[in-house]
């Protein structure tokens, strides 16, 4: 027997053991391979270790994509060649960390320097003119319907209106005045016939379509307002003199019954010129038209949603110059990667917010100033700024010269929620000769919350300290709010000593940032943010809540160098910098002045009961550009010191207008890594953990050595 021949078949069959366990092995590596390409398709999973959560997106866009219910899409068509290639990389960045994060975002970038590009970006803006094809068809028939009703107007003038005063002019009983009177109200129906005939011609122009396919609505329409509003305020006035005339003892009595038949005309004719008005005014304007302007420019960043329940798509345009900034700007502002991708996210999130928006709020700028300031003087223009985004309108309501804000002016169909934003006066303010004094205004303004109160309304409160305590009297801002089951000491402002090896001196102004310490939406959006705030008012919730239920948005440490000062008024008259310099620096008076106990000053609270809300914030000042926008180096970077306060005031109009889902911190507040400041019991803990920790750590180790070598 060949002993050779079992050895020969052991070796054939480890040999092919060896393949097929190195074949199912690979097999196996291919397999786990694709699959795991697969899981990672469907559940990508990223660890972002960057101090500022650079390679993440913001809570607040995580929020919004979680909403998104239907696809949604950025369309960007610019000329490349013009772009600087660092821009369009942060633009890539973004899209696809978006489109990662949710299956309903998609984005498109379109070159129309190409002459394919040209084409896709046509036939983009055709797919959404057919898109909308239902809304603007209704759209154009309005317009269609108001313009004859112009011409109309404007035939009613020239053939029954005009003539009447023609032949009163050349009567023979007219008088010189009455002559005068007719021939100048003759010329100015004349005028006005005029008008309105021409602008039913301008409006057809308007009304074909260009070569994107668009009319011109938005003119149109505008066109129509502006010479029908015209006409009907001249034929108001000349039906007021007209019937004054007629009744006037001088007129002869001839042309009294004439005088009276031309009234009766005029008021008719301005009844359905307003009627019209009233219509055009009414009208809801297109999504598409308010990106047509984009449009026609031929670049152009969009962000299409899904279709609305009236059957629109839902448009936002977004700032090309600041989606895709020029080298220029990249190279003077020395932004850095991290920086324009947040820029880039901010302009993202702030359009998805617009897209999921129900209703766009309006915040109405209430004080009781003398006259009106905010578009006069940059006071809050980042807050405007930043909420224009969501498309947020902002109105002025001075109190003390206006009953009421001109809201029919940005809404016309008084349909948007409104947020009133009410800044306290300075009652130690001097006034003008004749004109209402601090406390004065403050009265008038503590009137104005208890009325918007009564009415439902939702209001953010902003204090200031005043001084009518000091005096035994009540301070009446402080009074209505207490109706919203809060108490403000606004006669016992914050002050903290503050000790340096020149001076000993007290300081109004102080940096705050949340703990975990609230769960508020509101506390949330800010938490671990610098939050500056200046003559800080501390305010309570209320033993009597009347019904509201409130929860702390901000607090601040009641430490033994801080306190509520009574005496308060010198400090607050003396300029910042002169203040070491006052000579006997208030301190804490037991009998007059409050002290904080071992707990927190609570500096913002937000209350609500039944559908109404409220916010109220210790402090006026911390709302303006002066300090929201104090901009520092920091790691190298220009960056906002205090984001706190952005953040704050946008998630309280959000809030208050019932957007609660629309509230988390967003892309700029993340700038710089924030490190807050280790709180009391922590500190402690850390402390003793370093003294006895370490030696402990020691010990331990030695005793267990020890017991091993045995």
């Amino acid at each position: 027997m060949n002993a050779t021949a079992p050895k020969a078949n052991i070796k054939r069959t480890r040999t092919l053991t060896f393949f097929a366990l190195a074949g199912v092995t690979a097999v196996s590596l291919a397999a786990s391979t694709a699959m795991l390409n697969l899981l990672a398709d469907r559940f990508a999973a990223r660890v972002d270790v960057t101090a500022t959560g650079e390679q993440q997106l913001a809570p607040r866009t995580t929020q919004l994509l979680s909403q998104l219910a239907g696809s949604t899409q950025l369309i960007v068509a610019a000329d490349f060649r013009t772009i600087d290639p660092r821009a369009r990389q942060y633009l890539s960045d973004v899209t696809d960390e978006i489109s990662a994060r949710s299956r309903e975002f998609s984005s498109t970038l379109i070159d129309t320097g190409s002459t394919r590009g040209v084409a896709d970006f046509k036939g983009t803006i055709a797919s959404l003119v057919q898109r909308d094809k239902a809304i603007l068809d209704a759209h154009v028939v309005a317009i269609e319907a108001g313009s004859q009703a112009a011409t109309g107007v404007s035939q009613r003038l020239s053939q029954d209106i005009e003539p009447e005063f023609t032949k009163l002019a050349q009567a023979g009983f007219a008088t010189p005045t009455l002559r005068t009177y007719a021939n100048q109200a003759a010329a100015v129906v004349r005028l006005r016939a005029s008008d309105l005939a021409d602008v039913s011609i301008r409006v057809k122009q308007n009304l074909t379509p260009d070569d994107l396919g668009l009319p011109k609505l938005d003119e149109a329409q505008r066109a129509l307002l502006e010479r029908m509003d015209q006409a009907a305020s001249d034929l108001s006035a000349l039906a007021r003199d007209v019937r004054r005339l007629s009744q006037d003892a001088s007129t002869p009595s001839q042309a009294t019954q004439q005088l009276s038949a031309i009234a009766s005309q005029l008021d008719a004719t301005r009844d359905a010129t307003l009627a019209q008005l009233g219509k055009l005014r009414e009208l809801k304007r297109p999504d598409l038209l308010r990106v047509a302007a984009a449009l026609r420019t031929g670049a152009a960043a969009l962000l299409v949603g899904p279709p609305g329940t009236d059957g629109a798509s839902s448009l936002v345009a977004l700032d090309m110059g600041q989606l895709l900034p020029s080298g220029a700007w990249l190279d003077a502002t020395e932004a850095s990667r991290g920086d324009q991708r947040r820029r880039v996210e901010e302009l993202v999130a702030a359009a998805l917010a617009s897209v999921l928006a129900p209703s766009k709020p309006i915040v109405v700028f209430t004080h009781a100033e003398l006259r009106a300031f905010m578009d006069e003087a940059p006071v809050i223009d980042a807050m405007r700024e930043r909420l224009g985004l969501r498309g947020v309108d902002f109105v002025e309501w001075s109190v003390v010269t206006q009953d009421a804000p001109a809201i029919a002016e940005v809404d016309p169909t008084l349909a948007r929620p409104l947020v009133y934003v009410v800044i306290s006066p300075d009652s130690a303010a001097r006034s003008e000769t004749g004109a209402m004094s601090g406390t004065q205004r403050a009265a008038k303004l503590a009137q104005t919350i208890t009325a918007l109160r009564e009415k439902q309304d939702n209001m953010l409160v902003c204090l200031l300290p005043s001084m009518l305590p000091g005096f035994g009297e009540k301070d009446p801002i402080a009074v209505a709010i207490e109706s919203f089951g809060i108490n403000a000491r606004t006669g016992t402002p914050l002050l903290t000593r503050i000790t340096t090896p020149q001076f000993t001196y007290v300081e109004n102004e102080r940096v705050v940032q949340t703990t975990d310490a609230s769960e508020h939406v509101i506390a949330s959006a800010v938490r671990g943010l610098p939050t500056y705030m200046t003559w800080c008012v501390p305010v309570e919730l209320a033993t009597d809540s009347r019904g509201w239920r409130g929860s702390p948005v901000l607090t601040t440490p009641a430490d033994t160098q801080t306190w509520g000062e009574s005496q308060w008024l010198r400090v607050y008259q003396t300029p910042r910098e002169q203040v070491p310099l006052i000579p006997d620096q208030p301190k804490f008076d037991e009998g007059r002045d409050v002290k904080g106990g071992t707990g927190a000053w609570t500096l913002a609270v937000a209350t609500e009961k039944d559908s109404q809300r409220a916010v109220i914030v210790g402090s006026n000042s911390w709302i303006t550009d002066k300090y929201s926008q104090q901009m520092g180096t920091v790691e190298g970077r220009q960056t906002l010191l205090f984001p706190g306060n952005v953040e704050l005031f946008e998630a309280s109009v959000l809030w208050l207008a019932g957007q609660d889902t629309m509230i988390a911190q967003s892309p700029a507040a993340r700038s710089v890594a924030m490190v807050r400041a280790i709180e009391s019991p922590s500190l402690t803990r850390l402390r003793w953990s370093i003294v006895l920790g370490l030696p402990g750590l020691v010990l331990l180790v030695g005793v267990i050595y020890g017991m091993t070598r045995k």
